[in-house]
């Protein structure tokens, strides 16, 4: 006995160091932790590029000469050069890079050669035109470059951008020009979204490269000073020197550009535990405590209120809210140098360079910064250059043009090389009809920028205006392809003027194929021009090629979405009779770039669409249509119109009333016509829209007009088929969707689907095979409903490849939702295909995250990461559920437990559950395993002895131990196990049963045949022997065995309240007991006060009523000292709250107060008297459980009951190790090991 109590502890000792020391696999994300790892060489390279090895070799070294080049590391640029050049010595990369490092070292000529070479063996390549455009940028556009950049610095960005445009018209050439452009575009608040987009995606591109990190942080500041990603990175980042470095400054400014607080000053605290020796960092912390306690005495001042949100407006580019806030600061601050330097900025930004100026000095006469003394200074000169220049243009504009010449001849002095005097100096020479000196300045301009758009654009349309299009065509092709570059727009412009004028002549001579080729030459020219663009579309129309004129329009909308852009494509799709789209557009249209012509159309669209506007799902709905219909009496076009919104009110009676009163004559327009047709067919009108259609006359409409008719008796006829269908007359269904498949137009899909599911209910296969199959092969012209419905029939006639092909083909679809893919999944999941409905579930998820549907899917941390982020909503959480569910089939679990309960003075139970829970996918179900080491104790009890004239007490007690096998399976629908009470005890017995659940309708529903111990007490639990001293002493008896039935019900379908109930019948057998029968009626009903994913309360209210044949409770020969009543009744309450915290820890606290009656027959064979009882009772229960690891959890769980002779006390301590880890919280509430005597 001794080695049987010892056993538990060790079989618990060798699980956990077996499962603890096993090293499972885990998939993760590369994680490149400093530059090192991301720039670390690549070993072993080879010469031949041949091989896979190679190819791959050299995409790693291009990309660490990228980053290299970004970080301005020479060192890193040579030994990654060299490398690819022993791969790959004449690619253009190389070349490129090679002619890199001479314009660094002032080798141009050597840079040329190269240029030569690539020019002449890479004529048109990518790298080609990059070298051509940063070797130019070096030298003949080095002084541009410069200005570039200091227009950046100046705040002048988009100029800057401009002139980055000018020098690298096709793309910036190497991965540090890219950041610092995108850094400058990053300044201007409309781009905000854009820089953030393409930082995004470099950092995808060069995955943890802190520069781009660094640089995408402080990018996001500018939109929230505040931004937790951006803190992450800094904050992550801030170590050491280098990179490090600038992350302690950005995070320094971001934290400066915060309201001073206490969690800033902790910050500011964090950051100078990393710097203990920058004195910088020292001191701002030492300020920022500082500023903490002045700062709450300063805002009590308005003024310096008003300067804190100017300058972070300032910081912001909200320049006129800068403006604003920043001249009331200066009224109570006006010797402040920030306050005055900040409306310097702002004016210079919105163009008032004059004004600029004024506070630019003002700021440099109080200035007590030494650092923003030469700030000022340079300012001061930027601005004064650019007021004369502001001049210029005001004494232009008024005819002052002495006083324009003398301001230009001013800034001209002062910045001789600027391009801007030299094209001002041009303009001013245009208007005064100087041309040849205009021309002259502009030639000026183009020495100094050759590249410059302003310059070659006015020269270009100078040439125009004095020679004629062809002249200044000719002129253009005398330029550099670079400068053709910078006009490429004037130029097609031009020649699409030209195109245009000999397409107008084309469709004027009535020669269609004449005019197609004049519109596909001009389109040829990719014109830039709205109405160009909309009246090339229009022809197009007219030739025939509707749709491709639609698309063309929606692309130039979408890839130029400028308010002409947008009213042109408007004022087009009116013309093609899609109104309600045409005012969409209109809208789109902010009403501060509305011209008169936009607001006139607008206007008039708005008044077709009275009806076609109104919401329908406002609650004040109907209220509006019933002023619409007073509105509108008499207009017969507004009365079918408010017929289609009844219907969608679902107000059919309404509907149907303005139908039957509309009376349709021979006069009424074409559009009133179809409109009414419409309306019948939409109320199902069916013989008063066949007596209708019969009575028209189409001979004398126009082709386009007879389609529409058409395509309404295909309407008409898909109506009939439908109606046919529904009554199951499916021969009749067949031949009206056949008869409609023949008509062409919007309606063909429709009727190949009523063809197919007609052709499978009559049995005829051959045709529902050639429409699958022709539905299948055209899957990519349906839409998403069609497919939808198409997979429905594959269902429904179980015809599964079809249904496979089709879902393979849906997956690909982007315009599937993923309200639509979640209904595939449950498709899926039904028919038991486990591997298709978890990719099904991922696919739900990328659709309800927005993610692209091919986003890479083949680790499991990509799976894992899908799964715990993005949106959480019902639809989501479907997928998730699946997910778990399919995760469940291949995970599975070993529990061990301590298990000890006791009653006040008697029996006492100690038990060492231990549940393996085996995973078998192929089955779907899993084994289970079950071992009980089990130690009972009866305490001190009293033999009844019979004997002539009475009964005689004889005290004894006894114990047993054993350990109770047991195994079994477990599926989701059935279940079944095989064991034995505890091998050990006096008595043992087999014991298992079998059992299985589904549902009946909306009812639930369990059975269970078993063999179980009645575990009660020991007598009944493990036999005891009869005590010396009484009669038949040494005799054995007990242990008792309930074999039976029963059945369970259950009702809730998530609502707030739920049912259950339950029926038993078992019989009750055991050695020297006599045989018994319990009969067992349960039910309940809860109640949920708190219903939420991490949180349940409970209440309910629960019936047990017990009747047992024989009062078997006495400790005696045929009995089994078990509770028998034979009438048993009690009503409880009970409250249970549970939950989880964290995702890490599950609770559960309950309680429940009952009362009880019982009525029980005279023992058996002891004669005696019946006797009742009963009375009030309560119970506590409390659990928690813990996950301490990624597959280990602990949990402890307690209850005490208090009742009339029944007071137990019980706990239970347990580990549970799971095969994988838990993706999903930890279940609620904790789930202890159930013992094997009490598996039921």
């Amino acid at each position: 006995m001794s080695l049987l109590r010892a056993l538990p502890f060790l079989l618990v000792a060798f699980l956990v160091w077996f499962f603890f020391v096993r090293n499972d696999a885990v998939d993760t994300a590369p994680d490149y932790d400093n530059v090192g790892v991301v720039l670390q060489p690549v070993k072993g390279t080879q010469t031949s590029p041949a091989s896979g090895e190679d190819i791959e070799a050299a995409s790693t070294l291009i990309k660490q000469l990228q980053l290299a080049e970004a970080m301005n590391r020479r060192d890193l640029i040579d030994n990654a050069l060299a490398r690819l050049r022993a791969i790959t010595p004449n690619s253009p990369i190389v070349q490129f890079y090679s002619a890199y490092q001479f314009i660094a070292d002032e080798n141009i000529d050597e840079a040329r050669a190269i240029l030569q070479g690539m020019q002449k063996n890479y004529s048109g390549h990518k790298q080609t035109l990059y070298l051509q455009q940063y070797l130019q940028a070096m030298t003949e556009g080095k002084d541009q470059l410069s200005r570039a950049q200091l227009l950046a610095t100046a705040g002048r960005h988009q100029d800057a951008l401009d002139m980055f445009k000018e020098l690298f018209p096709d793309g910036m050439p190497t991965l540090g020009l890219q950041l610092r452009k995108l850094e400058i575009r990053g300044r201007i608040s409309e781009n905000w979204t854009e820089v953030r987009d393409s930082l995004e995606a470099l950092n995808h591109q060069y995955e943890r490269f802190p520069l781009i990190e660094v640089m995408l942080a402080e990018h996001l500041t500018r939109r929230n000073s505040q931004d937790p990603r951006a803190a992450e990175i800094f904050e992550r980042l801030a170590n050491g020197a280098g990179i490090g470095r600038r992350a302690a400054a950005s995070w320094l400014l971001m934290l400066g550009a915060r309201p001073i607080n206490n969690t800033v000053v902790a910050d500011y605290a964090e950051l100078a535990s990393r710097y203990p020796s920058d004195i910088s960092i020292q001191d701002s912390y030492r300020h920022a405590i500082e500023r903490l306690d002045i700062e709450q005495e300063q805002l009590k001042n308005p003024y310096y209120r008003a300067r804190k949100q100017g300058l972070a407006a300032l910081d912001a580019n909200r320049n006129s809210e800068a403006k604003s806030r920043l001249l009331f600061a200066v009224k109570g601050r006006p010797d402040d140098e920030q306050v005055l330097g900040g409306l310097g900025v702002a004016y210079l930004r919105t163009g008032n360079a004059a004004a600029a100026e004024r506070y630019f000095k003002q700021a440099l006469q109080y200035n007590e910064n030494p650092d923003l003394r030469g700030k000022w200074t340079r300012l001061i000169d930027t601005a004064h250059y650019w007021s004369l220049l502001q001049k210029s243009d005001q004494f232009l504009s008024q005819g002052k043009y002495d006083g324009a010449e003398g301001a230009l001849a001013e800034a001209q002095a002062l910045r001789p090389d600027s391009i801007h005097v030299y094209i001002a100096i041009a303009e001013l020479a245009e208007v005064q009809k100087q041309y040849a000196r205009a021309e002259t300045a502009y030639q000026r301009a183009l020495r100094l920028t050759p590249q410059n758009g302003q310059a070659l654009r006015g020269l270009f349309s100078l040439r125009e205006q004095r020679h004629g299009r062809r002249a200044a065509l000719q002129f253009a092709g005398q330029l550099s392809a670079a400068q053709q570059q910078v006009l490429r727009q004037q130029i097609n412009t031009l020649k699409q003027e030209i195109g245009a004028a000999q397409v107008e002549l084309a469709m004027q001579s009535g020669d269609p194929d004449r005019a197609l080729a004049a519109v596909e030459q001009a389109l040829l020219l990719q014109p830039t021009s709205p109405w160009q663009r909309s009246d090339l579309a229009k022809m197009l129309v007219k030739l025939g090629q509707a749709q491709r004129a639609d698309q063309l329009m929606a692309d130039w909308r979408r890839t130029s979405p400028t308010a002409e852009m947008i009213f042109a494509y408007a004022l087009y799709l009116s013309s093609r009779e899609q109104e309600r789209a045409a005012l969409s557009q209109l809208q789109s249209i902010p009403a501060s770039q509305r011209s008169d012509a936009m607001r006139q159309n607008l206007l008039r669209l708005e008044l077709n669409q009275a009806f076609v506007g109104l919401d329908i799902d406002s609650p004040n709905a109907q209220a509006n249509l019933n002023a619409l219909s007073r509105r509108y009496q008499g207009d017969l076009d507004a009365q079918i119109r408010l017929a289609k919104a009844w219907i969608e009110l679902e107000q059919m009676p309404r509907a149907i009333k303005i139908a039957q009163d509309l009376k349709p004559t021979r006069d009424w327009p074409v559009n009133r016509q179809l409109g009414y047709g419409n309306l019948l067919l939409s109320l199902d009108q069916i013989r008063d829209f066949s007596s209708w259609y019969a009575g028209l006359n189409l001979s004398d409409l126009a082709a386009a007009e007879q389609r529409e008719f058409a395509e309404l008796n295909t309407r008409f006829q898909l109506k009939k088929a439908a109606q046919a269908e529904e009554e199951g007359k499916h021969i009749l269904a067949y031949s009206l969707y056949h008869r409609a498949a023949q008509s062409w137009g919007p309606y063909q899909n429709e009727a190949s689907l009523g063809i197919l599911r007609s052709s499978a209910a009559i049995n005829e296969d051959d045709v529902y095979q050639q429409q699958a199959a022709s539905l299948l092969s055209n899957s990519a012209m349906l839409s998403p409903k069609e497919l939808m419905q198409l997979l429905s029939v594959f269902s429904d006639n179980q015809d599964r490849k079809a249904e496979r092909q089709l879902i393979a083909k849906i997956r690909q679809r982007d315009d599937i939702s993923a309200m639509q893919m979640r209904e595939i999944m449950l498709l899926s999941a039904e028919q038991g295909q486990s591997a298709l409905t978890e990719e099904l579930a991922y696919d739900v998820l990328l659709r309800a995250n927005g993610k692209p549907t091919n986003t890479p899917l083949r680790k499991q941390w990509q799976k894992r990461k899908l799964y715990q982020s993005g949106v959480d909503n019902w639809l989501t959480r479907s997928a998730r559920q699946q997910i778990d569910k399919l995760r469940a089939r291949n995970d599975g679990h070993v529990i061990v437990g301590v298990d000890f309960k006791k009653r006040d003075g008697r029996d006492q139970t100690s038990q060492v559950p231990i549940e393996v829970k085996w995973p078998v996918p192929s089955l779907d179900g899993h084994i289970i395993a079950r071992a009980d080491f089990v130690s009972v104790d009866s305490g001190n009890i009293n033999y009844l002895d019979p004997v002539a004239g009475g009964i005689n007490r004889i005290p004894f007690k006894g114990s047993a131990e054993g350990v109770a096998l047991g195994i079994g399976w477990l599926s989701e629908r059935w279940w079944a196990d095989i064991g034995t009470t505890p091998m050990g005890f006096q008595n043992s017995s087999v014991v298992g049963g079998i059992g299985m659940n589904g549902k009946l309708s909306q009812v639930g529903w369990s059975l269970a045949l078993s063999r179980r111990p009645e575990i009660g007490t020991t007598l009944s639990y493990a036999g005891l022997k009869v005590p010396a001293g009484a009669s038949n002493a040494g005799t054995e008896w007990g242990g008792v065995i309930r074999s039976g039935a029963k059945l369970g019900l259950s009702y809730d379908r998530g609502g707030a309240n739920g049912y259950w109930a339950s029926i038993q019948y078992h019989g009750m057998t055991g050695e020297h007991v006599a045989d018994n029968t319990r009969f067992g009626l349960l039910g309940g009903v809860y109640h949920r006060l708190l219903d939420q994913d991490d949180r349940q309360f409970r209440i309910g209210l629960n019936v047990l009523h017990f009747q047992y044949d024989k009062n078997l409770s006495e400790f005696t020969l045929q009995h089994g000292a078990y509770f028998s009543p034979q009438n048993y009744l009690s009503l409880s309450i009970p409250v249970r709250y549970y939950g989880r915290s964290e995702s890490e820890w599950s609770y559960l606290i309950g309680a429940s107060i009952s009362n009880s009656w019982s009525s029980e027959d005279a023992p058996y064979q002891l004669g005696g008297r019946s006797s009742s009882g009963g009375g009030f009772g309560y119970a506590l229960e409390a659990a928690v459980e813990k996950r301490v690891s990624d597959r280990w959890y602990l949990g402890v769980a307690a209850d005490v009951q208090r009742a009339d002779f029944y007071e137990p006390n019980h706990i239970i301590m347990y580990a549970k190790y799971t095969f994988s880890d838990r993706w999903q919280p930890i279940w609620t509430p904790p789930e202890p090991p159930i013992p094997y005597s009490s598996f039921d």
